[in-house]
């Protein structure tokens, strides 16, 4: 265990409407709006809206927005393609069943749900900008009790931001990111030989799985019931080596990272950047600090002082814009 291991504390999108997007979050999905503010930048005015299931500490949706009309009429929409570096959110609960009829009672389309080979009992949606959303119960279809209805849950019963999807080239130098250099630990690995591809589960935890082996299947119900959020790396195994995930314009709904809070920020920004990661001076999306690294897909990756002492005085050489960065 690293002492200074950061908390997964936020996940970033920018949406084109605010009232869709807050209404569909809360309303449908049972999310409660923890804070939200609005200031002006290089960009012009925008919005920020902090949304998630738990008391804090829990990971939080940030969903970001502009507001400034000469953009947004020019503003692309979002448009998921197997070429971008982001997947979707998961949000694992007692009853998929239970959740889909209410959706779809409120208008909401979500495909038929079905238990995917030994991976879990699951279903997809998409939210008012498109992002996908898959809905995972807690116990495969064979094991499944009938949930009581909890009448406190626009889903019928308590669910929980399981996960982050990103896909990923190679696991080795992302696993030596997210495991060696930020601490998360691997509580799943899932090969699925018929359609290529391999997922990994981490999580900024220290509990241990009942079996020891990161590949049992005996794991992925007790994963699915972990009350936290762990991020999921897909590894394609076809991804040629030089391939490069594509990035959102800035004008562009999309991803913009994730967000990992520690009370060691210097320390980990040395490990990092000693390690080959070099620390950007980036765009603040909300999180109060400009203090982000690209992981080894390019995924943008933002660090928060827990500390509360605001950002980190990068040094000289590394103090590069987000535009640089991205290009370099």
């Amino acid at each position: 265990m690293l002492e200074d291991r950061p908390r997964l504390s936020h996940h970033i999108l920018s949406i084109k409407n605010a009232e869709a997007s807050l209404a569909f979050y809360q309303q449908r999905l049972g999310m409660t709006l923890v804070d939200q503010m609005e200031r002006s930048g290089d960009g012009g005015r925008e919005r920020f809206y902090f949304l998630g299931y738990a008391p804090p500490p829990t990971t939080l949706l940030v969903l970001h927005q502009c507001l400034e009309s000469r953009v947004l009429a020019n503003q692309e929409d979002y448009r998921h393609n197997k070429l971008d570096g982001y997947w979707k959110i998961g949000i694992t609960l007692r009853d998929v069943d239970m959740a889909r009829e209410r959706l779809i009672a409120a208008g909401i389309e979500v495909n038929k749900p079905t238990q995917f080979r030994d991976i879990g009992y699951l279903c997809h949606l998409a939210d008012p900008s498109g992002y996908n959303i898959e809905l995972l119960q807690h116990d495969f279809a064979a094991n499944f009790c009938t949930a009581r209805v909890d009448p406190q849950c626009p889903l019928g019963s308590i669910p929980t931001l399981g996960q982050i999807t990103l896909r990923i080239k190679d696991p080795t130098p992302s696993l030596h990111f997210y495991c060696t250099l930020l601490g998360m630990k691997l509580l799943s690995r899932q090969v699925v030989s018929p359609y290529r591809f391999t997922l990994y589960f981490l999580a900024c935890s220290d509990e241990q799985p009942p079996d020891a082996d990161i590949d049992a299947i005996g794991n992925r119900e007790w994963l699915w019931k972990r009350p936290y959020t762990s991020l999921e790396l897909q590894h394609n195994w076809d991804t040629p080596s030089d391939f490069r995930y594509s990035q959102q314009a800035d004008n562009a709904l999309g991803f913009r990272g994730i967000g990992f809070e520690t009370r060691e920020l210097p320390k980990l920004i040395h490990r990092l950047e000693t390690a080959g990661f070099p620390a950007i001076k980036d765009r603040d999306w909300g999180l109060g600090s400009e203090i982000s690294v690209s992981d080894p897909d390019g995924h943008r990756v933002h660090f928060l002082d827990a500390q509360g002492k605001g950002n980190l005085e990068l040094p000289n050489h590394t103090r590069k814009s987000h535009a640089q960065g991205r290009n370099a």
